[in-house]
């Protein structure tokens, strides 16, 4: 599935969403026509297809059809390959090493979250949060905040979650 949130330009961000549950692919789809900057918006249906993707294999071989993201954000529980299997294969490849990844799950489970910080990720997102937080987080990313607001951004090397409160670490 390709949406383009705005009209299509040479800078337009690239979204890819591994999700397996269209109501979450609805929700996110539509979310992410309040950032400030164009983004088109791909989803693939599990984690094999998302490696494919960026592997660029099999019918994702054009990368003018199937781009690079500027950001993947995926489920942790999806068919095939999972969020975590996902996340390993692309910290494992030099070329995606510093691409930008968001697991976006229903697990609120510390250890969850614990593993995906382990194995690399930007960002993890408990989806009973509301739609606004995950975009918001793909907006500081993307470097496009949403429409109305200020750029609410908080440098990830700064901050950590202790009790669900931010806390400022200080700087290394």
């Amino acid at each position: 599935m390709i949406d383009i949130i705005r009209k299509t330009s040479n800078t337009a961000k690239v979204v890819l969403y591994a999700e397996d549950d269209p109501q979450e692919v609805f929700i996110l789809q539509h979310a992410l026509r309040k950032l400030t900057c164009t983004a088109t918006f791909y989803h693939v249906a599990n984690g094999a297809e998302a490696i494919q993707w960026l592997a660029g294999e099999n019918e994702f071989a054009d990368r003018v059809a199937y781009p690079v993201p500027d950001v993947l954000v995926t489920d942790l529980n999806m068919p095939q390959r999972n969020g975590l299997e996902v996340l390993l294969w692309v910290r494992a490849q030099p070329a995606y090493k510093n691409l930008p990844v968001i697991i976006h799950s229903t697990s609120d489970s510390d250890a969850d979250a614990a593993t995906a910080r382990r194995f690399g990720v930007t960002e993890y997102v408990v989806k009973k949060t509301s739609p606004r937080e995950l975009v918001q987080r793909i907006g500081c990313i993307l470097k496009c905040p949403l429409r109305g607001t200020r750029n609410h951004c908080l440098i990830p090397e700064l901050v950590a979650r202790e009790g669900g409160k931010l806390a400022l670490l200080p700087a290394k």
